[in-house]
């Protein structure tokens, strides 16, 4: 038993043999539509690895900014034909979809997260159309962690990759490299102690005079570590325990350097990088025990730094401050409750003091 459909744009689609004639699986066609949030693509292509041809539906803008390339190489394809549209003209897109290839056997996989409204709509006008029993049409929803058919008909299927902190830094055009010679991780009974006296938990007079003497220390890991390293080292460990992060999920003092459009990079400092249910949170850890503490004209650096993670490193990036000493309240106030709107989350001295808070905190991001 065969049965044929005709496109409505005038050409013989596909002929399905019915499965009770031929068991064997038709190969699979993976059609992703390109657009700045790289993230969705690489998940679902992930979640995919049994494709054996990639179509990218994608624009010249987004090929110029080179994000074809970052999905190519964050999901570790070798081959893939990029077809590029007219990002908002319906007709120019439906007639440039009419020149792609498609063979009677293929097995097509439209991912609709990416692209423009308008490319949305003509993928899946042609290839429901065209190829209505070759097809089916996916959504990917980070916020609820699934993929959603919606074609041919509804089901969801939990999203089952987890990405590495490596693999989502890939995926918008970042490579990680370390910051500076020195691994103070497993320095962290020191860290632990130094957190401790710093807030008044456990005073050591040791610890005190190399915090003291900070810069004029004679051993060089040793100024690095008492002038600031101390503090990234504990919070990394609280991150990392607390959330039951993988090695590979997380990172202290790491340069981001990211691609962007000409040739060119520009790299950014953080002190802790992870990863959670695909979603990148980036940490600023600040001790301030100088006279001054913590003033706003020292933090907008980093507040500006954390500000922007979602414009390069896309809607999935979310920025955390972290101070042990409560900030001066001139600038403050005004700063505050604008945080959220900048996608920042704040913890002062009294939450990071106080492991029962420090773990709901943690467990919320």
């Amino acid at each position: 038993m065969t049965m044929t459909a005709t496109c409505p744009y005038g050409r013989m689609t596909m002929t399905a043999t019915c499965p009770y004639e031929q068991m064997a699986m038709p190969p699979m066609t993976l059609i992703s539509l390109i657009s700045e949030q790289t993230l969705p693509n690489v998940l679902f292509l992930r979640a995919q690895p049994q494709a054996v041809r990639q179509i990218f539906l994608s624009t010249e803008k987004m090929e110029a900014q080179g994000r074809s390339a970052w999905i190519r190489r964050a999901a570790d394809l070798r081959e893939v034909e990029v077809v590029t549209l007219p990002p908002e003209d319906l007709p120019a897109i439906l007639a440039r979809l009419e020149a792609v290839h498609i063979g009677p056997d293929e097995q097509l996989v439209l991912h609709l997260t990416g692209g423009t409204k308008m490319m949305a709509l003509g993928a899946y006008q042609h290839f429901t159309q065209c190829f209505p029993a070759q097809t089916e049409v996916f959504y990917v929803s980070l916020e609820k962690g699934h993929i959603q058919r919606v074609y041919p008909g509804p089901a969801v299927t939990p999203m089952s990759v987890r990405l590495s902190l490596e693999t989502y830094l890939a995926a918008y055009g970042v490579t990680m490299t370390r910051r500076g010679e020195w691994n103070f991780l497993p320095w962290r009974q020191e860290a632990e102690a130094t957190f401790r006296h710093a807030m008044g938990i456990a005073l050591d007079a040791r610890i005190e005079a190399k915090l003291a003497r900070g810069t004029s220390l004679p051993n060089p890991a040793d100024r690095k570590f008492y002038t600031g390293e101390w503090l990234e080292v504990w919070a990394y460990h609280q991150v990392r325990e607390g959330l039951g992060l993988a090695e590979d999920q997380i990172q202290q003092g790491r340069h981001l350097t990211k691609e962007v459009p000409g040739g060119k990079t520009f790299t950014r400092e953080y002190d802790l990088v992870f990863i959670r249910n695909n979603h990148l949170f980036l940490l600023e850890v600040k001790a301030w025990l100088g006279k001054e503490g913590f003033t706003v004209k020292k933090a907008n650096p980093d507040l500006y730094k954390l500000a922007q993670a979602r414009r390069e490193l896309g809607l999935y990036a979310r920025g955390h401050f972290w101070s042990i000493k409560a900030p001066r309240p001139a600038g403050w106030e005004v700063i505050s409750p604008n945080l959220d709107l900048l996608g920042i989350r704040f913890a002062g001295p009294d939450l990071l003091a106080d492991p029962g808070r420090l773990h709901a905190y943690l467990q919320s991001f």
